[in-house]
């Protein structure tokens, strides 16, 4: 992994590390491969708007990456 995510990281940043990482996001309702929004928006902003948990999708973010 070349990348820490943050709240800060913006979407898109995370979803070019690998693009696995959709499939994690598909698991917490965010369908981010198709929503233009990945491109400016902060991990943090997605996750207010689907209503998910900031920490518990960084650690799964951040474990897919890991691997």
């Amino acid at each position: 992994m070349s990348i820490t995510i943050t709240k800060d990281t913006k979407m898109a940043e995370i979803i070019k590390e690998n693009f696995m990482i959709l499939f994690t996001l598909k698991k917490f309702g965010m369908m981010c491969g198709d929503c233009a929004a990945k491109n400016n928006d902060t991990i943090e902003e997605c996750a207010k708007t689907h209503h998910v948990d900031l920490d518990l999708l960084i650690a799964e973010l951040t474990r897919v990456l890991a691997r």
